[in-house]
């Protein structure tokens, strides 16, 4: 089923919301578009523990069209109607003047919430980069309940290194996981540990060989052992999913426990995205598989254990049509299930033009359940996908309306329906 964005509708919705006399939306279902005049790219949501959602993205820039681009990390707390609360911006614009920027340039690609021992929210991390003489080193950022910054840190290594995953260890330290590029002795991966009051950088180690695109997640389990994923090529082979698990014990510090390949060599393959699911791992993202590797791109999962086994891989090719779709967010559902996010490159009868978002609900062992195609006439970019308390789904994109890029965050109920 095709859903349309009336555009038009819910970008005044969302932008008429501080008339004194205008009431604010509280629908179940909504969608939402957010933006202050520059291109702005969605990166990350989480729900709030007062069932609202913050926003993580990077905002662009320009004071003029030969100028370099300044970035910085964007911030929005809504409530859980997807209403605007609040918004901070990281390095924040000098003064009160909101033409200024300031030298500084900053890119956040991951967030997570720190929770006290009731489980309440205490504030935010974030990792992602400092950009530096066009070089990227890697940042942290320790954030309030109210958007204020604690206390930021950047790791000023010779290395261009980009800030992907975080998470925090059985200390409440941070582990945050690195992406290195231009690495001469071609280890491209780095785990580093801050401290969880100063920020000051505790140690690092590299990893890796080949090239690797990482995903922007890091999990930890009871024992401290590290996880992610990404995408790897050797030797100008097809890609692979690529699996890390690493140790951070004390008693075995940074000793790479494995690091695989989870793709079948015939096939080009991608892991964009993965997430917690049982004891083990769900990895989404893309596989060329169709016709025996001849055929467009679709979307693909993959169940992994957290001693790297694969336990189940399906793909999800929209039948009949020829076009590409890809998988970029995965979440383990309240029922026991999955939900995927893509992006569909649309031609014939499926979406509405250019690129849609597009949802796909499976069970335990990959049967579908249903799936959702939604978009304007625009290009829409699926970026991130959680389950809300209510059993909803929540989606965030981006939508380039006209040439700007713009936030767009989508509540829908537990079908994928916007009421």
């Amino acid at each position: 089923m095709k859903i349309y964005l009336i555009v038009g509708l819910f970008f005044l919705l969302t932008t008429c919301t501080t008339e004194d006399d205008v009431g604010l939306p509280h629908s179940t279902t909504f969608v939402r578009y957010f933006n202050g005049g520059n291109n702005d790219e969605a990166r990350q949501v989480i729900q709030t523990n007062d069932n609202g959602f913050i926003i993580l993205a990077n905002t662009e820039i320009k004071v003029s069209e030969l100028a370099d681009p300044v970035y910085k990390i964007k911030l929005i707390k809504t409530d859980e109607f997807g209403n605007q609360q609040w918004q901070s911006f990281y390095p924040p614009f000098p003064g009160s003047d909101p033409v200024k920027i300031t030298d500084k340039s900053y890119k956040g690609n991951n967030l997570i919430a720190l929770r006290d021992g009731t489980n309440n929210e205490v504030g935010f991390v974030i990792v992602g980069e400092e950009i530096q003489n066009g070089s990227p080193k890697m940042m942290i950022l320790k954030i309030d309940s109210d958007g204020e910054l604690i206390a930021e840190r950047t790791l000023n290594s010779v290395i261009a290194l980009s800030g992907r995953g975080v998470s925090t260890n059985a200390t409440g330290d941070f582990i945050a996981l690195g992406s290195i590029t231009g690495s001469p002795n071609n280890r491209n991966m780095m785990l580093a540990k801050f401290s969880k009051t100063t920020l000051d950088s505790v140690w690092s180690y590299q990893y890796g060989a080949g090239q690797t695109t990482l995903v922007s997640r890091l999990f930890m389990n009871d024992q401290n052992d590290a996880f992610w994923g990404g995408t790897v090529q050797k030797d100008n082979t097809n890609s692979s999913i690529r699996f890390v698990r690493v140790l951070v014990d004390p008693s075995n510090l940074g000793g790479i426990n494995f690091d695989l390949p989870l793709s079948n060599p015939q096939y080009t393959e991608t892991g964009n995205d993965f997430c917690r699911y049982g004891s083990g791992f769900a990895i989404i993202g893309n596989t060329n598989q169709k016709d025996n590797g001849t055929g467009d791109t679709d979307i693909m999962f993959k169940r992994i254990s957290d001693d790297g086994r694969t336990l189940s891989s399906k793909s999800f090719p929209i039948v009949g049509q020829q076009q590409n779709e890809n998988g970029n967010s995965i979440f383990a559902t309240h029922d026991g299930g999955l939900i995927l996010l893509g992006t569909i490159d649309t031609q014939g009868d499926i979406g509405r033009g250019d690129k849609d978002y597009y949802l796909i609900k499976i069970d335990a062992f990959g049967t579908v359940e249903w799936t959702k195609d939604y978009g304007s006439k625009f290009e829409d970019n699926g970026v991130n996908v959680i389950q809300a308390k209510d059993n909803g789904y929540i989606i965030l994109g981006t939508t380039s309306l006209g040439r700007v890029k713009t936030i767009m965050l989508m509540k829908t109920d537990k079908n994928g329906k916007i009421k």
